[in-house]
C-alpha cells in the first residue's frame, strides 16, 4: 500500500468515527476530552521514561509534570466552555451562534513534546466534536503512539469510538510524505514544529495552524519584582533541559536594573 493509501485509509476510519461522535451531547464530548488527557496524566511516568529514552531529548522528571500539567491545566481550561449545538447569542443583532466540527485534525507531533502535545491536541479536538490523527516525529515514533495507544483505550472506556484518535505509524524515510499526505487530506491541519514543517501546512491547501520555533521575549520593567521574576525566568528556561519553544530566550531590562538581575542569577548559580 502506498503512504497516501494508508493515510486515506486512517481518514476513512476517523470521518466514521467523527460522524457517530458528532451526535455526542456536550457532556459526551467532554467526557471523551477528559477521558484522553486523564489516560496521559495517569501514565505520565511511562510516557515520560520512554520518551527521554527514545529522543534522547529533555528530562524525565521534567517531562512527568508536563504530562500531568498540561492535561490538567487544559481540562480546566475547556471543561466549562460550551462547544456542541447552540453556544451563543447575540440579541442585538439577532444571531444565533451555532458550534460545527471540523471534521478530521490532521496533527504533525514534534520531536520534542512526543506525549504533552499529543494530548493537548487531542484534548482541543475532541472538545470540538473533531476526530485527529496524530502524526509523531520519527525520533520520537514510539513515545508518540503508546500515547495514542493510551488515549484509544480510555475512549474505549467510555464507549466511545477508538478512532476518534489515531496515530500515523510509517517507516522512517516515509514520514515526510506521510506529513504530507496527512495535511491534504485532513479537514484541517495543526503543525508543532520548524519553520518548515510550519511552511508545508500552510502550502497544503487546507485550513491550518501552525506553530512554529518559539522567541520568548521577557520585559522586566524599572517597577518589576526582580527577586521574584528572574528565578521564574531562569527555571523557564533550564525546564526539560530548555527544549520547549515556550522557553524564555532573553530579558530585556533598563540599564539601571542590569546588576540587580545579575545578583539574583548569582544566588541560583
Amino acid at each position: 500500500m502506498t503512504v497516501v493509501g494508508y493515510i486515506d485509509e486512517l481518514i476513512v476510519k476517523a470521518k466514521k468515527a467523527q460522524s457517530i461522535f458528532a451526535g455526542y451531547s456536550q457532556e459526551q464530548v467532554d467526557a471523551a476530552a477528559r477521558a484522553v488527557g486523564k489516560a496521559v496524566f495517569d501514565n505520565a511516568e511511562e510516557l515520560a521514561r520512554l520518551a527521554v529514552e527514545e529522543t534522547k531529548m529533555g528530562k524525565y522528571e521534567h517531562k512527568v509534570v508536563k504530562n500531568r500539567n498540561k492535561p490538567t491545566t487544559t481540562w480546566h481550561h475547556i471543561k466549562n466552555k460550551k462547544s456542541v449545538g447552540i453556544i451563543g447569542y447575540d440579541d442585538e443583532k439577532g444571531i444565533v451562534e451555532v458550534a460545527k466540527p471540523m471534521g478530521v485534525v490532521g496533527a504533525v507531533m514534534p520531536v520534542t513534546n512526543p506525549n504533552m502535545t499529543p494530548a493537548h491536541n487531542a484534548m482541543i479536538a475532541l472538545k470540538g466534536a473533531n476526530a485527529i490523527i496524530i502524526a509523531p516525529h520519527p525520533a520520537g515514533k514510539k513515545s508518540g503512539l503508546k500515547t495514542v495507544e493510551f488515549m484509544r483505550a480510555a475512549l474505549k472506556a467510555i464507549g466511545a469510538p477508538e478512532d476518534l484518535v489515531q496515530g500515523v505509524d510509517v517507516k522512517p524515510e516515509d514520514a515526510i510524505a506521510a506529513s504530507g499526505a496527512l495535511m491534504a487530506l485532513s479537514d484541517v491541519c495543526v503543525a508543532t514544529g520548524g519553520p518548515g514543517m510550519v511552511k508545508a501546512a500552510y502550502s497544503a491547501g487546507r485550513p491550518a495552524y501552525g506553530v512554529g520555533a518559539g522567541n520568548m521575549q521577557c520585559i522586566l520593567d524599572v517597577d518589576a519584582d526582580i527577586k521574584d521574576a528572574v528565578p521564574k525566568i531562569i527555571t523557564g528556561r533550564t525546564y526539560d533541559n530548555g527544549v520547549l519553544c515556550t522557553c524564555e530566550q532573553n530579558i530585556i531590562c533598563h540599564e539601571s536594573k542590569v546588576d540587580e538581575i545579575i545578583l539574583q542569577h548569582s544566588k541560583m548559580v
